[in-house]
């Protein structure tokens, strides 16, 4: 039964059927290793410290699974108490970071996806 929930939560954020998802910040919207209200300093570019979907609470139990917190920093990082959670939230950022995308400012609007490969964080 779990994983069927489990399931369903995960087609529901995919689907994007409950989600509000926002824009990334504009590469201009925080001055490097700040925080502004309710962001998170990643590099020069803050992520805000929101829920991207309504009923993040149900899903607590996910918050401190391994196997689940990219999913969960992604789309419940408020409840979660994701906000300052050094990490990477794609596989290819330790590859990336070794290509040059954590410096070049073509890639600045993503950079909060590879905080962790990024140096951005401890």
């Amino acid at each position: 039964m779990k994983r069927l929930m489990i399931f369903c939560f995960l087609f529901v954020l995919i689907s994007g059927e409950t989600t509000t998802e926002e824009p990334l910040p504009d590469a201009t919207s925080a001055v490097p290793g700040s925080t502004a209200g309710n962001t998170a300093a990643t590099g020069s570019t803050a992520v805000p410290c929101v829920d991207t979907i309504t009923d993040c609470k149900k899903y607590l139990a996910q918050c401190t699974d391994p196997n689940y917190q990219d999913l969960m920093y992604k789309k419940c990082r408020k409840t979660c108490n994701l906000c300052n959670a050094c990490l990477d939230t794609d596989e290819r950022c330790k590859k990336w970071a070794s290509n040059g995308f954590c410096t070049n400012p073509f890639y600045q609007q993503i950079w909060n996806e590879c905080r962790k490969s990024c140096g951005f964080c401890k």
